[in-house]
């Protein structure tokens, strides 16, 4: 019995260093992603109409491996609007838990930011919070591509009548 004591003692310390060593160990520092996005809204203006410009936009993100499993990321989005005067343009920050298993790493997590919207001369500034879970895979250790979807909870009143509610991304970048 104190034989089975102190193989306890020694194994479960053992595990735990075991355990948050490999947790905790650096990872690839990161990566830069360009992406099109696909947005989605509701309209609280019944006469507020998209367009097919507002639902299509592009971005980038700038993600940084922390540890194993977690990451942080910044990011800028613009939604593609040329043929009408509504613009929007959001910057978001973000925190993800991210589960790798060989190429292919699924994430989800949270984010906050600002978004900056325009309806010809007039604009507004606010805030978004937002909760997204995507699956990255990694090509060669250099190329990755990313697939994402994001829910955004925007806050004020849009000016357009045009709330973004979602938005699906396929994007691809290079790992660093």
């Amino acid at each position: 019995m104190a034989r089975l004591r102190n193989l306890t003692a020694l194994l479960v310390p053992l595990g735990v260093a075991v355990l948050v060593t490999t947790a905790a160990r650096p990872v690839a520092a990161g990566e830069i992603t360009l992406f099109w996005a696909h947005n989605n809204g509701a309209q609280s203006d019944p006469a507020a109409t998209p367009g097919g410009s507002w639902r299509n936009g592009m971005g980038a993100t700038l993600t940084l491996g922390l540890v194993k499993v977690a990451q942080v990321e910044i990011e800028g989005a613009r939604g593609l609007d040329a043929q009408s005067v509504l613009r929007l343009t959001y910057f978001t920050a973000g925190a993800a838990l991210k589960f790798p298993f060989s190429m292919v790493t699924p994430f989800a997590g949270v984010g906050v930011g600002v978004y900056h919207e325009s309806l010809g001369d007039t604009w507004m500034i606010d805030t978004h919070a937002v909760a997204f879970a995507g699956v990255k895979v990694r090509l060669a250790d250099l190329i990755v591509l990313r697939g994402e979807y994001r829910r955004f909870q925007m806050r004020g009143t849009p000016l357009s009548g045009l709330s973004l509610e979602s938005r699906v991304t396929l994007g691809a970048g290079i790992a660093f």
